[in-house]
């Protein structure tokens, strides 16, 4: 039997890599045996040699990465070079969104964006079964070997997204886990750079898959809690009407928590009813601005007040009798939005919003003149950011000032069992329009998440977070409020080694 082993590069632990798992999953269904191996990121350089060591035989055809935006580090790096100059006949190659731009330096195959199709072609060229060549894109990498799935092997529309965990995963049943409903979005929103853009139709996944998959991971682990992958989950009421009529015919309760588009929400009320009966009830909310000029030119045109008093409203009748959790998402720096409209919207946030949550990005744009044909989709802004006002800052920007406000917030590791620092690749613009900057955004958007996450609740992505500091399932949820630090969700070295200790042991005592 074919046999791989595939690593989650995630540098987030509170959810395991869903990417990994799907693409085992897959494989398996075409008769091969393959192990995830998670928390690859935390694991000791010396322990993944030693694992690969007691995996590897001769049915071993490839060993492979996959990274959740980029994610790398540079023991990963060193693993991948060990891996080339110890089994130089064993395959390596990289998968995930955005995959391009992650600094892995030792890999041979590159699979970018959804990479269901993709893989199972390249398996046939591993073997020598291809009825045709692979399509790669040079225009990337030159002579690497990327392939652009998205485009050459599009996984999507699928009937099924299920993701089958097996038991030497050691899942536990208080983790939460990622599940898919359908892929792409309704939307094309001027400063989205999410891959599958401008979907018409319903294309979700079939009923009986998604049961399956339900009960599959209740009956084995015991898992009730999911984070939702779907860009926008509420696209269509018939969809979510269609899932909730199988939730509530589960004998057990599950919980959801993902993207929701509130305009769609507001303008469609029937769809609470559906989410509640889903319990489709963690809600991350991609408002980007309340102001309406710059709503309306990143495509969000419902007007504020509008839309200030349909989430109060949808937050007072969720509250009723179910617990919910809604994140605000803010973007600083979209166009026409200045620092006294933001000032007005960061008022009335602490105002109407300090029982749910908040987070605050800065924009970021590409500069395609650095990562040309290395990302699935580029953005409507990044393309011709000209256009909506922006312009390239003046060169004479000095790198130390870039290099303090680009440091990454997580740089891995722990003493005694250090996996290395986290690396990533940098190809955003460094802009500027009439009123503000990069780098006035990126302290606009620090205070703004200062002031408006602290005392909030922890928000919709980070309740996972909650379950692994306490390392039991969370049914009442509002006890993740005291898991709440300065000013981002922290989760202690002492937690995350023990979870990642426990399931290093696991696997190597197999």
């Amino acid at each position: 039997m074919n046999h791989a082993l595939i690593f989650s590069c995630k540098l987030k632990v509170g959810v395991r890599g869903g990417g990994a798992h799907r693409i085992a999953t897959v494989l398996r269904e075409h008769g091969w045996d393959v192990e995830v191996i998670d928390y690859a990121a935390y694991w000791p350089l010396e322990l993944l040699k030693e694992l690969v060591k007691s995996r590897i035989h001769k049915g071993t055809v490839f060993i492979g990465f996959s990274t959740f935006f980029n994610h790398w580090t540079s023991d990963l790096d060193k693993f991948s070079e060990w891996i080339k100059q110890k089994y130089p006949n064993v395959k390596t190659v990289i998968g995930g969104q955005s995959v391009a731009l992650t600094p892995a330096k030792h890999i041979e195959y590159w699979v970018d964006s959804f990479g269901e199709n993709a893989i199972l072609e390249l398996i046939k060229s591993f073997s020598g079964n291809a009825t045709e060549p692979i399509k790669y894109d040079l225009s990337s990498f030159g002579s690497k070997k990327l392939i652009k799935s998205l485009h050459s092997y599009p996984a999507y529309p699928l009937k099924s997204y299920k993701v089958i965990m097996e038991k030497r995963d050691y899942l536990e049943s208080w983790e939460w886990v990622g599940t898919e409903f359908s892929r792409g979005c309704k939307f094309s929103c001027d400063f989205c750079n999410f891959p599958i853009l401008g979907v018409k139709g319903d294309y979700s996944r079939d009923q009986e898959d998604f049961e399956y998959e339900m009960k599959y991971n209740y009956d084995n682990f015991g898992i009730t809690n999911y984070l939702v992958a779907d860009e926008t989950f509420n696209d269509r009421v018939e969809k979510i009407q269609k899932f909730a009529d199988v939730a509530e015919k589960l004998e057990f309760k599950p919980f959801f928590s993902g993207f929701i588009r509130a305009d769609l929400m507001i303008a469609k009320p029937e769809s609470l009813d559906h989410l509640k009966r889903l319990n489709f009830l963690g809600h991350y909310y991609g408002i980007e601005s309340f102001n309406h000029d710059t709503a309306k030119v990143v495509g969000k045109g419902m007007h504020p007040d509008k839309l200030k008093e349909g989430l109060l409203d949808a937050k007072n009748y969720f509250l009723k009798d179910s617990f919910y959790r809604g994140t605000i998402s803010l973007i600083v720096g979209l166009p026409h939005e200045t620092i006294k409209t933001l000032e007005e919207t960061e008022k009335w946030m602490i105002e109407n919003w300090k029982d749910q949550s908040a987070l605050v990005f800065p924009l970021d744009i590409d500069d395609l003149e650095l990562s040309a044909n290395t990302l699935s989709n580029d953005s409507k802004i990044s393309r011709d950011y000209s256009k909506y006002g922006y312009r390239k800052m003046d060169e004479s920007i000095t790198k130390e000032r870039f290099e303090t406000f680009s440091k990454p917030i997580f740089e891995g590791g722990y003493s005694g069992w250090q996996p290395g620092i986290a690396i990533y690749g940098n190809t955003g613009l460094i802009w500027e329009n009439d009123h503000m900057n990069w780098f006035d955004s990126r302290r606009i958007s620090d205070k703004m998440n200062r002031s408006l996450v602290i005392n909030n609740p922890l928000g919709a992505w980070d309740l996972a977070e909650s379950s692994l500091l306490t390392r039991k399932k969370l049914t009442d949820l509002s006890e993740t409020n005291k898991f709440i630090t300065d000013d981002i969700v922290h989760i202690g070295e002492k937690e995350i080694r023990l979870v990642v200790y426990n399931y290093i042991r696991k696997k190597l005592s197999k």
